[in-house]
């Protein structure tokens, strides 16, 4: 699997994960990376939460650092699903 597949795998499972959360509750702060994609400063929250710690913003972009932000993204969203689910 190459970088950039791992990167489209992390982000529909995220896609997946987000869905089930909006169903259980619209308003979770989880959701706010995909209500407001274009937002720069909630891409640049969400990249400091969950990418790669000590990453500088300069290599953030490459596909290595995608796919470590959106499966730990992927995995936030799970786990408040899960919660939800109690």
């Amino acid at each position: 699997m190459s970088d950039g597949d791992e990167v489209l795998a992390g982000i529909n499972i995220a896609r997946e994960e987000a869905k089930k959360l909006h169903e259980k509750n619209t308003d979770h702060e989880l959701l706010r990376l995909f209500n407001a994609v274009h937002d720069d400063d909630i891409w640049e929250e969400f990249q400091l939460r969950f990418g790669k710690p000590g990453l500088p913003k300069s290599e953030r972009g490459i596909s290595p650092a995608q796919a470590y932000f959106w499966a730990s993204y992927a995995v936030a969203l799970k786990e408040a699903n899960e919660e939800l689910d109690k």
